[in-house]
């Protein structure tokens, strides 16, 4: 994957993230809370710092009642 092609990934995954948190009232810290995630690994997630792991992205995605399904296209 480019380089660019990878950014524009990453920003559309973390403007979606954050949509969907928003959109189920959640905060950071509650995902960071409920997934046993790093809350500073969730805002750097949102904020295209970071590129997570697949395993990583499941435990979000079931901390926002997502099914493993969807889980990719979160």
């Amino acid at each position: 994957m480019n380089k660019l092609r990878g950014k524009k990934l990453l920003i559309e995954f973390g403007n979606h993230l954050r949509s969907l948190r928003k959109r189920n009232n959640l905060s950071i810290e509650s995902i960071g809370i409920k997934a046993d995630v790093e809350i500073n690994q969730i805002y750097r997630i949102e904020q295209e710092l970071i590129n997570p792991t697949l395993s990583t992205l499941n435990i979000i995605a079931d901390s926002l009642g997502i099914s493993h399904a969807r889980t990719y296209g979160l």
